[in-house]
């Protein structure tokens, strides 16, 4: 160890530093350990996956009503059998996040029928979502994440 009066320095700075970190316990302050912070991190991950597979099970669901809905079973033929319907040709990508399902659409923020587009994926798979756990918005996107239109399953069709 250092001498009185000198700062530690090597191996004994590195146990100072440890002990500074792992938090010494006084008479005030209740003793704490290292190990809580990697079970804690350990708890957090498990929560974080646990949540995103929720999440992708109420995307599944409502994917499934969605295709249901137009006859058919896959994504792929929505997108080319929903007749006269640019808003299933241009679907990309369903994701929830925090209650909002957010329906991605492959068309550019200057495309003259972007709103429409977008207010006619949005209300469709509102519609699919009806019911749904989990799901309390729809919102449609263009590709560049700006959003274009919001519908409530329970307002949707409407």
């Amino acid at each position: 160890m250092a001498s009185p009066g000198r700062r530690p320095t090597g191996v004994a700075a590195a146990l100072a530093a440890v002990a500074v970190l792992v938090g010494g316990s006084g008479p005030d302050e209740p003793e704490r350990t290292g190990a809580s912070v990697p079970v804690e991190a350990e708890r957090s991950a498990d929560a974080a996956e646990q949540e995103a597979e929720k999440a992708e099970a109420i995307v599944d669901t409502v994917r499934e009503t969605l295709l249901a809905n137009y006859g058919v079973d896959s994504t792929r033929e929505l997108r080319q059998d929903v007749e006269g319907s640019k808003w299933a040709a241009s679907l990309d990508r369903l994701h929830l996040q925090d209650g909002t399902l957010y329906v991605t659409l492959n068309i550019n923020r200057r495309s003259p029928d972007r709103q429409e587009v977008g207010e006619r994926a949005a209300n469709a798979v509102a519609v699919a979502a009806r019911g749904v756990d989990g799901v309390d918005r729809v919102v449609s996107e263009d590709f560049s994440g700006r959003d274009i239109a919001e519908v409530r399953p329970q307002d949707a069709g409407r």
